[in-house]
């Protein structure tokens, strides 16, 4: 089975990612996942888990707000939920 993201050059970066044990940390969960949903789990090996942050076309960010040109205000900043929190 082909992964859903070959034609992309996927790599995930945390806070986790300078520490050893974070990113072998990270590669078990996702393994983890991936067989939740079918998928074998060692293609998590097709993954990067680099020590520091990428350059990057496109990132996925679950705490981050988008820049449009415009610094938002600090009433803007103090009111940002993530995903997880906006219910």
């Amino acid at each position: 089975m082909a992964p859903r993201y070959l034609d992309f050059n996927v790599q995930i970066y945390s806070s986790r990612s300078r520490y050893f044990g974070g990113r072998r940390a990270m590669k078990k969960w996702l393994a983890r996942e991936f067989e939740k949903i079918g998928d074998p789990p060692q293609l998590v090996e097709l993954i990067k888990f680099p020590r520091m942050k990428p350059p990057a076309f496109l990132q996925i960010d679950d705490r981050a707000l988008t820049f449009r040109g415009v610094f938002p205000t600090v009433a803007e900043m103090k009111a940002f939920k993530p995903w997880n929190h906006n219910k």
